[in-house]
């Protein structure tokens, strides 16, 4: 792209120095826009250190935040004292999103804060209709489940996060919405377990079935039929909500992005590589190349193997793009050791719980898994979107499953939501948010040695979200119109402090004098 840009400054009219010049003063024009915040009255609650309810006087508290003001730079108003100890403040001149995260690292960079966060709006909690989420007990029960109502008034996604899903393909289902699939691709080369009558890769990630004969794949196996595999982990993720009708999905406004790389017997390592890299955006030879980038991948499938350096260094470039990779930890009950890529590193590795938070039977465990997610048993399995026909397509059905190939999703839908809720968090944070929210396990069944963190959180993960800085600074993204997870839009000119309008002036005609020397010496 840089190439293609440099080709047109050098084919144009105009002196080049002077373009790059109106480059940079727009450039540094969008370094000063920043997307609004809705609300017309930013509020903090702030504790101080060294502050209890004893000693909370008014004038030594109002003598406090006036410091805090200054060394802040910021005009913050006393409102009351919040609970026991804390105190709610007013930022009346916070505008933008910019503006508030600067405010926030400032606070919690000064020595005399304990904490600081937002003080957000509560709502009347949302209660999907949807039939079949009574079955649901993964998503919204305290003992097992992910927590996701209160999550849900926080944050229910953001149109701008894709998640792709590395798996069987898709069929069209009565609880997927077609607008939120963006073009995919089929990646599965092996013509034999293809099976799509297109030979070898092609434009379509339509599942056209993986049922086998007995030992079709040469492993002695039985017959089977059809997984529909790929379909139930996009309903757990992505299915249509409050739409009275059958289940509820985890995020409900962004896009996805389907990669098939398993058909008969599974699928090839260097074909899941491909679409791993090809869903976040980077180069595949004989591959057009992705438009749409995830900011997630889930790939619910392994093989029993060591993670080879063909798989690890792709991993890295994935991870180092921006996205973030979710992978489950495996169903054979064993060591996650031996399971490929969930041993890899800077993978998001999953295990599975039960409703009552107990380590499921099946579930990889070991010191590779950094988290649990509800993954169900015979009793208590997970609702998922599923497929009548025993080989080739038949009808829309409900089906229930168990295995860490759904807990897994879970978490990809959890990590897409933190995404939505804070786009500039880079795949490590995100790891960390997960693992630092994720509640105890509630027996000795699992410990973090075994099955990771704790269970996912979905709602503490989005509060730790909210207040987690981006690692490297990021040039603000300009909004036309209001995303999943926070209103408003358009370009305000910054007039804090930290970047005083009259210095916009001093830039600008700056540039205008240096643009008209440049000028005149030609």
């Amino acid at each position: 792209m840089s190439r293609l840009n440099n080709k047109k400054v050098e084919s144009s009219t105009v002196d080049r120095s002077v373009v790059l010049i109106v480059w940079h003063l727009l450039l540094t024009l969008s370094l000063l826009c920043s997307t609004e915040i809705a609300t017309a009255d930013y509020r903090l609650i702030v504790r101080l250190l060294g502050q209890d309810a004893i000693t909370l006087d008014t004038t030594d508290v109002e003598q406090a935040v006036t410091g805090l003001g200054e060394r802040t730079r910021s005009r913050l108003i006393l409102v009351r004292q919040a609970g026991r100890d804390a105190l709610l403040l007013s930022a009346p001149d916070i505008s933008t999103i910019t503006e508030r995260d600067e405010l926030l690292g400032q606070l919690r960079a000064d020595p005399q804060v304990d904490y600081v966060r937002t003080d957000r709006r509560a709502r009347i909690q949302f209660v999907p209709n949807d039939p079949l989420y009574v079955d649901q007990w993964n998503l919204y029960e305290d003992s097992g489940g992910i927590r996701m109502p209160s999550a849900w008034d926080v944050e229910r996604g953001r149109q701008e996060i894709v998640t792709a899903i590395i798996d069987t393909g898709i069929l069209p289902h009565a609880e997927l919405d077609s607008a939120r699939f963006l073009p995919g691709y089929d990646f599965v080369s092996d013509v034999i377990n293809d099976n799509d009558g297109t030979p070898g890769r092609d434009a379509d990630p339509a599942d056209p079935g993986d049922a086998t004969l007995a030992d079709e794949c040469g492993d002695g196996g039985s017959p089977t039929n059809s997984s529909w595999h790929g379909t139930g982990i996009v309903g757990v993720i992505a299915a249509t909500t409050d739409n009275a009708l059958d289940i509820v999905g985890i995020d409900h406004r962004g896009r996805i992005l389907v990669a098939r790389a398993l058909g008969k017997c599974g699928g090839y390592i260097s074909d899941i590589i491909d679409a791993m890299r090809w869903a976040a955006g980077l180069k595949v030879s004989g591959v057009p190349l992705n438009p749409n980038p995830a900011r997630v991948i889930n790939l619910s499938a392994g093989s029993t193997d060591v993670c080879s350096a063909f798989e690890q260094d792709a991993i890295d470039e994935v991870v180092s793009s921006g996205v973030s990779v979710v992978v489950a930890a495996g169903n054979d009950a064993a060591d996650v050791s031996i399971s490929s890529p969930a041993n890899c590193n800077s993978v998001i590795t999953v295990a599975a719980t039960t409703r009552s938070g107990a380590r499921a039977g099946y579930t990889n465990i070991g010191n590779r898994v950094d988290i649990s997610a509800p993954g169900g048993e015979s009793a208590n399995a997970i609702p998922v979107l599923y497929n009548t026909g025993l080989t080739d397509p038949g009808d829309d059905v409900i089906a229930y499953a168990l295995g860490t190939s759904f807990a897994t999703a879970q978490v990809a839908g959890v990590a897409a939501l933190i995404l939505a809720h804070n786009t500039e968090l880079s795949p490590r944070q995100v790891e960390e948010i997960l693992k630092s929210s994720a509640r105890p396990f509630p027996d000795t069944s699992c410990d973090t040695t075994t099955c990771g963190a704790g269970i996912v959180d979905a709602e503490r993960a989005l509060v730790i979200a909210e207040n987690t800085l981006p690692e490297m600074p990021a040039t603000d993204t300009v909004v036309s119109s209001g995303g999943g997870g926070g209103g408003g839009g358009g370009c305000t000119i910054r007039t804090k402090a930290s970047v005083d309008s009259s210095w916009l002036l001093i830039i600008i005609g700056f540039g205008i004098g240096f643009m008209r020397q440049r000028h005149i010496k030609h």
